[in-house]
């Protein structure tokens, strides 16, 4: 698979309305271009639906944690807390619900990079 950069370019490329597109493109080369261009473009597609984090309801499983872990809890009335889940010996627990409350879980995604925080921050600046 190509990089997503090269996969974006060529997609936007084939979107061009004349045929000079396919002077500049890296697929140009490849037999059946187009169908190798929409594998890579699926495969990336599929690379980040997994990515994304998805609600567990508490009977598919618990996170996987040796220490702790800051979750996204949905409880049975539908509030939504960010909590802190650990794992004592055998047992879980939650530092701010009830967990037989909780009904549906979801990992939080990892706190930011050094770079990301500060262009999330000139972002926010700028607006």
């Amino acid at each position: 698979m190509r990089t997503p950069e090269e996969i974006k370019k060529a997609l936007r490329m084939t979107n061009n309305n004349d045929d000079t597109y396919c002077d500049d493109c890296q697929y140009a080369k490849e037999f059946a271009c187009i169908v190798q261009l929409q594998r890579d473009a699926l495969e990336y597609i599929e690379a980040l639906e997994a990515k994304v984090p998805k609600w567990v309801h508490k009977e598919d499983g618990r996170p996987k944690c040796n220490e702790s872990k800051r979750v996204l809890v949905c409880d049975e009335d539908g509030y939504v807390y960010i909590t802190k889940y650990y794992r004592i010996g055998h047992f879980f627990a939650m530092n701010s619900l009830n967990e037989g409350l909780a009904v549906y879980w979801m990992e939080l995604p990892e706190p930011p990079k050094e770079e990301e925080a500060m262009l999330t921050e000139q972002f926010i600046a700028n607006k």
